[in-house]
């Protein structure tokens, strides 16, 4: 499946495509949300002419519908019974998913289209909405509390912010070297050199950027050693862990305050951030190897 942005043109394969979910939830025992002609062609319209309509093609076919919209979200400027995940940074919000009972997979269609664009993402729903509370938290979006509607109506919400690093695990014979964090929330925790993807740029083109800018160093970069899927409390953590040699001996901490080669013996003798002690299996196993 494919998502592009949606013309006037297929307002009519919009409409009927919501028609369907309108559909899916009364059967599911759904009755109070979408209701009295909501949503109706002028709001779609509205979507579509400020650019916030998305469809989801299946063979050329409209299968489904979504509406994404930068932040500010006016309603949700107060949350209930609970905080949003991160209320600082500039988010989008998903509006008016649909699609025909018969697709699936397209609500992890539309989502993984939406990060692609933006790494924090708002959405909300009905509390008798049981389909679409229970993508959104396997998707790994978290529960945040309860939002109104300018109409008054509650509805559920839910934010998830992402972040997709890569990570260096460079060995020299029977060691691995590790950096301690001199700023921020983690300073003087230890991790592996590396740091976030650029939009654009493959793992291996970002790992080497990023160890140029930490190190100055260049890198032999081997195989993907893991990748790393950690919930912090701000964000969900993507790591792309690869197994690294150095090109040339020299290294120079240009943003860490120290660093160390650790054989296995000295392995747990430093505090890993939480993401990066759970590599340290594989690493020893790496290192047992000649």
């Amino acid at each position: 499946m494919t998502v592009r942005s949606a013309l006037e043109t297929d307002l009519g394969a919009i409409m009927a495509v919501l028609d369907a979910a309108v559909g899916i939830m009364r059967a599911s025992g759904n009755t109070r949300q979408w209701v009295d002609g909501y949503p109706s062609r002028e709001v779609i319209l509205a979507d579509i002419r400020q650019g916030y309509g998305q469809v989801v093609l299946a063979g050329g076919r409209v299968v489904g519908y979504f509406a994404f919209i930068p932040s500010p979200e006016p309603t949700y400027a107060t949350i209930y019974e609970g905080a949003w995940v991160d209320d600082e940074r500039p988010y989008h919000v998903v509006h008016r998913i649909g699609s025909y009972p018969e697709v699936h997979g397209v609500f992890r269609t539309v989502m993984d289209w939406c990060f692609a664009h933006d790494s924090n993402i708002r959405i909300d729903t009905h509390r008798d909405n049981a389909i679409m509370q229970h993508n959104i938290l396997k998707y790994g979006f978290r529960y945040c509390g309860i939002i109104y509607l300018l109409s008054g109506d509650e509805r559920l919400a839910y934010q998830l912010r992402r972040i997709e690093v890569v990570a260096a695990v460079i060995r020299r014979g029977d060691r691995i070297f590790a950096t301690q964090r001199g700023y921020g929330e983690w300073k003087d925790w230890w991790e592996f050199p590396g740091g976030k993807m650029e939009p654009g740029e493959t793992p291996q083109e970002a790992l080497a950027r990023e160890i140029r800018e930490e190190l100055d160093a260049e890198i032999n970069i081997g195989k993907l050693l893991h990748t790393v899927e950690w919930d912090y409390p701000k964000f969900h953590l993507t790591m792309h862990c690869y197994m690294c040699t150095l090109a040339q001996e020299a290294l120079h901490l240009n943003e860490h305050e120290s660093a160390r080669w650790l054989d296995t013996a000295s392995l747990h003798d430093v505090r890993w951030l939480p993401a990066d002690e759970g590599l340290l299996p594989l690493i020893e196993a790496e290192l047992k190897e000649v």
